[in-house]
């Protein structure tokens, strides 16, 4: 059902504008088991030197999340590092609980 605004909202026009770099703005990695593990990386198109987001630009997902690490060497690598800054984060986040606390 359509309907008809008060006040139309009127957008100015833009030049195009062509985006040449990437924004993660979400990662998700699932991994149930030893056996399962997905991936799933989100972006937005970017322009860095403008500082400027533009549209949603790619999903990049899989659900063969081991097999990369053991094939894509900076995968291997960025998992290990996931894995390895869990309990320094943890340390973190509960140091700023307690100074919130305080």
């Amino acid at each position: 059902m359509q309907i008809t605004a008060s006040k139309p909202t009127e957008q100015p026009a833009r030049a195009a504008k062509t985006y040449g770099d990437l924004w993660i703005r979400s990662i998700v990695i699932r991994t149930p088991d030893d056996g399962t593990g997905h991936v799933k990386l989100e972006t937005r198109a970017y322009d860095y030197a403008d500082s400027e987001f533009g549209p949603n630009a790619e999903s990049i997902t899989t659900d063969k999340l081991w097999q990369a690490t053991q094939e894509v060497p900076e995968v291997a690598a960025a998992f290990a590092a996931i894995l390895a800054a869990v309990e320094p984060l943890r340390t973190w986040v509960d140091a700023q609980a307690e100074g919130d606390a305080e």
